[in-house]
Parts: structure tokens; C-alpha cells; sequence
């Protein structure tokens, strides 16, 4: 049955709904199948990773149990036009015509030598596709899990159900998409539109991992944002003269957990990271005007640019100038940021000698457990399976053991967002100056605070008396302030109290001046120590104060406001020491 929808976009979809028999479904490519797809943009990447532990203990035993009633919607497929193992980037050019044969008059719609669709055109339940399968793969934009378990179903020739799964129809729509020339500026990709068309899917029937969505949409600038970054990565890993003090693609989170709650190889969520550019460095919040997002990404106000960024969700044209703009501005200093502070540069580092070590490595099996935990797929025969799941576990332990070796607070979320908080507000502090210049002063004197052990968490003895009491730890040794809305005011007033006192060297030009800097950052810092000095003193004097009310009220503010005192007198001391030289003040 043919079928076709108007444009959107400058595009038009059309498609069959047909069945295949299970034979058929050898007809179809996994995009995890098709050589050289880890290679390509992460936002490309819309359906690749099988879920395994989804399709064995779900999907498979459901399609094998004969006493369940079999229902699921159809398969949605394309055609994905190839050429030397390759998706063709640009949306294929189309001839439309009529040909009289056997009797009647069918409509062809053709990409020529690639694939053809065709349909009578008095009745067009009689239509047919066909393709080149060395110049185009059908491929799953939805059901590539319930595709993965009937091709298993299918191999699997003990399984009692199969006799009868041989007898199924299988429902499947194979849709396919072309350029309405009427249109000038849609999107050339035929990728693109792929990934646009899986978003839209998937996010009105079942909503994606947040990971695969903040990857694959660009209607949000900080999703933008965080997919360039790992972008960076992505493909600086798979360059053979890679970089290797850019970030791996092993610090990233960026393909989310599954269903087993794998453990995670890397340092950092792309959840996280996309919080740290909605929350600090784009402050794109509900109260946003956008005004700081605009300074952050280099961008003059009352632009066509601007405008676009105002309205809160870009198209397809603006979400492209959003990435070139964050490429040369505020994501230059985020990476900076990221591979040369002293922790993370110490990470990278070691990890780039695990990959080296597989890469001299005469295994296969050690390569393909490397890209296992890289890209989430392997290419390695199916007998190796196994041996490339233990190897990938061995790798694994590597990798956490090198995680554990980063010193707290650093080690959890509220040390990052600390930093960054400090990062954004003090570039803001100082009138925007260029990123990349801004960057190495930040992250010059915050490696010299790190170095000289402000950032980390002190001896048992010297707990009781730890700057950062109240700060990060309460007197329980429980985190505080960790949550975005409090991050700021409390570990990222520390920090950047810290690099101001450090960085006197920062050029003329930059605005700010230091005393109403460091005032301003010791006001936010008493409000935060004022509460957790509250908390701790209340219980102690319920006890003298058992009516409680005003006059416990009274005393739990006097008594939390001698600590706040002396706890800032302490902070002063500690600036003053950095000022003057002196051996640093724990």
C-alpha cells in the first residue's frame, strides 16, 4: 500500500506498508551492522547500540512463549543510500514519471541505480520498492530491538516457536524521503532527517534516554552545546594522529545506562554536562532573558541570531549557527577547562595509556572490548562475544580503579558544578574577556589552589576546623549545597575567592575589582555558613532551651553567628596568606 504525506521542511516522505515474511527480515541491516558506523557525528547516531540485556530477557522470551498472544506495531525502515560503506550526506535527487506496463499506469519515484518505488496509479495497494543492496541498507528508524530479537528468533532453529514464527507476517512501514524543490534552504541530510524523524517518533510514543535526546535534538541551545563537545571527542578519538590531551570519549556518559545498571566508565553524565551549560555558563533558567546566554556564546544582541535564541527553541537553520558560535566561543573554554585541570588532565592521561596499551595489543578481543565501552558496539564475530564482555569488564575495573584516585569533593557532582559555577560568574565578573585567553588564567590559578590542597577534602583531624565545613559537608559529613540553585553562592563563591586571590596578574583591560569581588563572595558565603551553622547548634540547645520558640530562635542565631564569624575570620586569613605568599592557612 502506498502512501505519502505533504512537505515539512522542504521535505516530503513517502512509503509502503507492507509485511515481510521472517526470511525477509535478512533483508535488513542493524545500524550497529553496518562497517564504520562508529565513525559517524554522535548526532548521527539514532539507532545504534543494541540494548542486549533488553532483547534476551525481554523481547526474545516473549516472542518465543507460545502462550502469548503476538502484537507489535510495524517496523519502521528506510533505505539509506551508500556508497564504499558509506550513508550519502546529501538527500538524494529523485525522478518522478509514469510507465505504462501490463495493462496499467504506474507512478515510479526512482533514485537511479539506488532504489525505486512504484505504485499503480488507479489503485495503489499495488506498489512495490526495490533496491540495490550494494548502494543502499534498509535499516530500522523504529523497532531496531524488536527487529534484533525476531532476526535471533529466526536463527535460533531449536526453538520450538520457530515452526510457527516462519508462518508470521511481519508489519513494516519503509518510508523514504525527498527534496520538495519548491523549497530552498531545508535539510540537505538524508541523516539528518532520519535522526529528526526518530526524535519525533520516540518522544511522542516512549521518550528516549535523556542521554540519546539531548545528543540527537537541536531545538535546545545547551543541547546544542554539550553535543558539540562530545563531538570533539568523538571524533578526535577515531583521528589515527588523535590529540591525546583532548578529552577521550571515555569522560563522557554521552550513551546512557541501560536497563542492567551497567556501571559507567566515565567521569561525567552528558546530563550533567548539559546542566552545566543550561545552569552557569548559558544560564538559560526559567527567569532567563537570554541576555547572558548571549554573552556566553559571543553573540551581539537584537541579531537574527539573537532573536532566534530569545524564542527559546531554534530550527534547523539557527540551531547550525549556534554550533558554529559555541565552537568558537564558550565551548573553547570549557574544553580548556576540562582537559588541563589537574585531576581530569591526570585521567585523560592514563586513560590514553589504556587505549595505547590495547592498541600495541596483538588481541582483536582487547580492541573490540576497548570499543565496547567507547561506542557501545564491536564488530567482533559473534563466537567472541563472550571473551569481548569479560575483556570489557576487565578494561572496566581499570577505569574505576583510575575514578577512585581523583581526591573528594572533585570526585562528586558538587565539586565540578563548584567550578564551573566559578568559571561562568567570574568571565561575567570581569566584563567577558575573549574565552581562550580567560580560560588558561582560570586554569592556571585553579591548578595552583588544587596543588596546594584547597579543593580537597582534609585529614580526620583537621576536619572539625575545614574551610569548606558547611560548604560542601555539614558537621555530619553529609554533602550540602550541591544542587544547582545553591552550588553557586556556596563552593563556587569559595572558588573563585580563591582564584582572584591567586590570579593578580590578570590583564588591565578585564572589569572588576577585587575587594568588591572578594566581599561579595564572603556576603554569599555567610548566608550559606549561617544556615549550616544553625543546623548544628539547634540541637545542643533544645536542651537549655526546652520551651523552645523566640528564645531558642534567639540562640540558635547567636550562637551559629559566633561560628559564621569566626569561620570567615579563618577564610580572610587564608586569602591573606595567598596574597602575601605566606604557607598557606588550612
Amino acid at each position: 500500500m502506498y502512501g505519502e504525506f505533504g512537505s515539512g521542511a522542504g521535505v516530503k516522505a513517502f512509503y509502503l506498508q507492507t509485511t515481510l515474511t521472517p526470511h525477509q527480515l535478512n533483508w535488513t541491516t542493524l545500524i550497529s551492522d553496518i562497517p564504520g558506523s562508529e565513525r559517524w557525528p554522535v548526532r548521527d547516531l539514532f539507532q545504534r547500540n543494541v540494548d542486549e540485556h533488553r532483547v534476551t530477557s525481554s523481547l526474545l522470551p516473549y516472542l518465543q512463549d507460545l502462550r502469548a498472544i503476538k502484537f507489535f506495531n510495524p517496523l519502521t525502515l528506510t533505505l539509506l543510500p551508500m556508497r564504499r560503506g558509506k550513508v550519502l550526506s546529501n538527500m538524494p535527487e529523485m525522478l518522478d514519471f509514469i510507465r505504462p506496463e501490463g495493462g496499467r499506469q504506474w507512478r515510479i519515484v526512482e533514485r537511479k541505480g539506488t532504489f525505486e518505488f512504484r505504485w499503480t496509479t488507479d489503485d495503489p495497494h499495488y506498489g512495490s520498492v526495490k533496491w540495490r543492496d550494494t548502494h543502499a541498507k534498509l535499516v530500522a528508524i523504529d523497532g531496531q530491538h524488536r527487529l534484533s530479537a525476531l532476526k535471533r528468533l529466526l536463527k535460533d532453529t531449536e526453538s520450538a516457536a520457530r515452526a510457527q514464527f516462519l508462518e508470521w507476517q511481519i508489519p513494516a512501514v519503509i518510508v523514504q524521503f525527498r527534496r520538495d524543490t519548491r523549497v530552498q534552504d531545508g535539510p540537505t541530510s538524508s541523516l539528518d532527517v532520519v535522526r529528526r524523524i526518530f526524535v519525533y517518533i520516540n518522544t511522542e510514543a516512549r521518550k528516549v534516554q535523556e542521554e540519546r535526546e539531548i545528543l540527537l535534538s537541536d531545538e535546545g541551545v545547551a543541547a546544542v552545546c554539550t553535543q558539540e563537545l562530545v563531538q570533539r571527542s568523538h571524533e578526535n578519538d577515531l583521528d589515527p594522529n588523535r590529540n591525546d590531551a583532548c578529552l577521550p570519549l571515555l569522560f563522557f556518559d554521552w550513551m546512557g545506562e541501560h536497563e542492567t545498571g551497567d556501571k559507567r566508565t566515565s567521569l561525567k553524565s552528558i546530563v550533567e554536562v548539559r546542566d552545566w551549560l543550561r545552569h552557569f555558563l548559558l544560564v538559560l533558567d526559567s527567569d532567563s532573558d537570554y541576555t547572558d546566554t548571549l554573552r556566553s556564546l559571543d553573540i551581539e544582541d537584537k541579531t537574527p541570531l539573537a532573536t532566534a535564541i530569545r524564542r527559546g527553541r531554534l530550527d534547523y537553520q539557527t540551531a547550525q549557527l549556534v554550533r558554529d558560535r559555541a565552537n568558537s566561543s564558550v565551548l573553547t573554554g570549557l574544553s580548556y577547562l576540562l582537559e588541563n585541570f589537574g585531576p581530569y588532565a591526570e585521567f585523560t592521561a592514563r586513560i590514553r595509556g589504556i587505549e595505547n596499551m590495547v592498541r600495541s595489543d596483538i588481541s582483536d578481543v582487547r580492541r573490540h572490548a576497548l570499543a565496547k565501552l567507547r561506542f557501545g558496539t564491536h564488530q567482533a564475530p559473534e563466537k567472541a562475544h563472550r571473551q569481548v564482555a569479560d575483556e570489557a569488564d576487565r578494561l572496566l575495573r581499570r577505569i574505576e580503579a583510575l575514578k577512585r584516585e581523583i581526591p573528594t569533593p572533585l570526585s562528586l557532582d558538587i565539586g565540578m558544578r563548584g567550578i564551573v559555577a566559578a568559571f561562568a560568574s567570574l568571565r561575567r565578573a570581569f566584563g567577558d574577556p575573549p574565552w581562550p585567553e580567560y580560560a588558561k588564567w582560570f586554569t592556571r590559578w585553579l591548578n595552583r589552589a588544587y596543588r596546594e590542597s584547597w579543593l580537597t577534602t582534609p585529614s580526620e583531624e583537621d576536619r572539625s576546623d575545614w574551610l569548606l565545613r558547611h560548604v560542601v559537608e555539614d558537621h555530619d559529613r553529609r554533602v550540602v549545597n550541591y544542587r544547582f540553585k545553591h552550588v553557586g553562592e556556596a563552593f563556587g563563591s569559595y572558588v573563585e575567592l580563591l582564584i582572584v586571590a591567586y590570579g593578580r596578574d590578570r590583564p588591565a583591560a578585564w572589569k572588576g575589582e577585587f575587594e568588591d569581588i572578594r566581599q561579595d563572595r564572603l556576603d554569599s558565603l555567610s548566608k550559606v555558613l549561617r544556615r549550616g551553622y544553625r543546623r548544628e547548634v539547634r540541637p545542643g540547645l533544645r536542651i537549655q532551651y526546652p520551651e523552645g520558640g523566640k528564645p531558642l530562635t534567639r540562640a540558635v542565631n547567636a550562637h551559629a553567628q559566633q561560628k559564621v564569624a569566626f569561620h570567615i575570620h579563618r577564610l580572610e586569613k587564608a586569602i591573606e596568606s595567598i596574597l602575601t605568599g605566606e604557607q598557606r592557612v588550612a
